[in-house]
């Protein structure tokens, strides 16, 4: 019954998430208090799949696509304070997907050295 329960669950917030996925909906979400902190969960799982292809990439002796540092701990606040500077530096339409804004902050944000 638990791990039914625990499915239900999993799938309203990945119906819940799923909506975060447009730079309108996620500056949306940002405004208003979020208790379940959906969008940020999804930001953070968006960096962690990044992430996983550095290291992919890394792995297979080809260029990472952003460093972040390894002494520097980046939390969901950091990520979302990331995305919201690279919203306000690089406005977007309401509809355009956030995934490639966040890569690309990562990318601006954390640039690797030439010689990587």
């Amino acid at each position: 019954m638990k791990s039914k329960l625990a499915a239900i669950v999993l799938m309203v917030l990945i119906g819940q998430v799923a909506n975060a996925t447009t730079v309108g909906t996620y500056l949306e979400a940002r405004k208003k208090s979020d208790p379940a902190m959906t969008t940020l969960v999804y930001i953070m799982g968006l960096s962690q799949g990044f992430s996983w292809a550095n290291a992919m990439l890394s792995n297979q002796g080809k260029p990472e696509l952003f460093c972040v540092p390894s002494t520097l701990p980046l939390g969901a606040e950091a990520h979302a304070d990331i995305l919201d500077r690279a919203l306000k530096n690089h406005p977007q339409k309401d509809e355009s997907p956030i995934e490639p804004v966040l890569l690309f902050a990562l990318m601006e944000t954390f640039p690797c050295e030439a010689s990587k």
